[in-house]
Order: structure tokens, then C-alpha cells, then sequence
């Protein structure tokens, strides 16, 4: 791994792999016809989340992102209640990714790419405009099932060795910091990822580091 490759890896932690932890935002929505835009500028790319109020206790969330090595798009609708700025939200989907990486403990000609699902339950808690300032926290905890398909790089006399199946349960711990202005604000989402090991398919090659982190703009209409 060069120097640069290593302090990206450090500074923005998300690694070499497959599978990232996702950071989807939380909608904290308030009621019926509520729309929340979070759009965050990755490195040599770009995620989007936009979640929509159905009614006053169902939404829709459709969750986007791509960049130089993996693409993803999520789509989850569910259960949620505001009450008096707690927010509850309970949400179920899944998801279709591609990921392009190296093997980082072999030779740097040796990649390894694959597509992957999930399927997914996700209940997040939150607090709107904490202490009346226009700040919002939440936590929750997303849980499923991963399943991919990779495909290696074995060198010259090996050629593309392909049909490398992976599947786990993961359970992923995630939260939001917001602030700003009353529509307009400033989003932090952390997502740290457990994943059950697999003795076939080397961990390392499927996933990213265990955490993310993501900064993003965040819009209430």
C-alpha cells in the first residue's frame, strides 16, 4: 500500500473492499408530504439519500451513492412517529452494490470485484432541535443478511478466478449529528459494521475498513 492510498485510508476510513458500512441518513420526518435531501460529496464521488412522508406514519427513503470503486442504491420504507421532536422510525429494504478493489496483502496486480445484496431491518431513535437549538442527534442499528459474488485476480498463470461466494449476517450501529439553520444543515453519520466471519472468502477482501464516516448537506422542505 503506497503512502497516499494509506493516509486516505486513515482520513476518510473507508478502506479497501467490496462492502462499505453504509452511512444513510436518518428522515426524522414530522408528518405527511415531509421531504429531507441529504446529498454528501464522497471521494471521486457522491452519495444522495432522499426520504419522503407517505403519510403522518409511513415513509419511503430511496438511498444512492457511487464512486471510484463501488457503486450502491437502497431503497426502505417503514414505520415512523414524532413526538414532541422524539422520533421514532422503524424501516426494512434492500440493497444491489458493486465493489472493485485490490487484495492489499498480496501483489497490487491481484484486484478483486464482485456484486453483492442485502436485505435489511433498521430502527433508528432521535432528537429534533435539541435544547430548541437547530441541532438533531439520533442512533439506531441496521441488521441483515449480505450475500456476494467476487471474483479474483490470480496472476498471470491463474488468470480471473470467478464465483467466490460470500454470504453473512452483519448488524451495523450508526448515528447522525446535525446543525446548522432551521431548513438548512450540516450532517455528520457515522456506521461501524459486525460482520460473521467466513472461513472460504477472506473477510478483508469483502470489506472495507469496520468504519465510515461521511459529512453531508442536509435539506428539510
Amino acid at each position: 500500500m503506497g503512502f497516499i492510498d494509506l493516509l486516505f485510508t486513515l482520513l476518510f476510513l473507508n478502506g479497501y473492499g467490496v462492502y462499505a458500512p453504509t452511512c444513510t441518513d436518518f428522515p426524522m420526518l414530522d408528518e405527511k408530504k415531509d421531504v429531507r435531501l441529504d446529498v454528501s460529496p464522497l471521494l471521486q464521488g457522491m452519495r444522495a439519500t432522499v426520504s419522503y412522508g407517505v403519510s403522518d406514519n409511513f415513509l419511503v427513503q430511496a438511498d444512492a451513492s457511487y464512486n471510484y470503486s463501488r457503486y450502491y442504491g437502497q431503497m426502505a420504507g417503514g414505520w415512523y412517529h414524532n413526538y414532541d421532536n422524539k422520533v421514532v422510525e422503524v424501516l426494512g429494504g434492500a440493497s444491489l452494490g458493486y465493489g472493485r478493489t485490490r487484495n492489499i496483502w498480496k501483489a497490487f496486480d491481484e484486484p478483486v470485484m464482485g456484486n453483492y445484496a442485502t436485505c435489511f431491518l433498521q430502527g433508528n431513535f432521535g432528537w429534533k432541535d435539541v435544547a430548541d437549538s437547530h441541532i438533531d442527534v439520533a442512533v439506531g442499528v441496521k441488521g441483515g443478511y449480505y450475500n456476494s459474488l467476487l471474483s479474483y485476480y490470480g496472476g498471470k498463470d491463474v488468470g480471473w478466478v470467478s464465483d467466490e461466494r460470500y454470504g453473512s449476517f452483519f448488524l451495523e450501529p450508526n448515528a447522525v449529528f446535525r446543525f446548522g439553520w432551521e431548513k438548512f444543515r450540516i450532517n455528520l453519520k457515522l456506521g461501524y459494521n459486525i460482520h460473521q466471519e467466513s472461513p472460504a472468502v477472506k473477510l478483508r477482501d469483502v470489506m472495507c475498513n469496520y468504519l465510515s464516516t461521511e459529512f453531508s448537506l442536509n435539506y428539510h422542505f
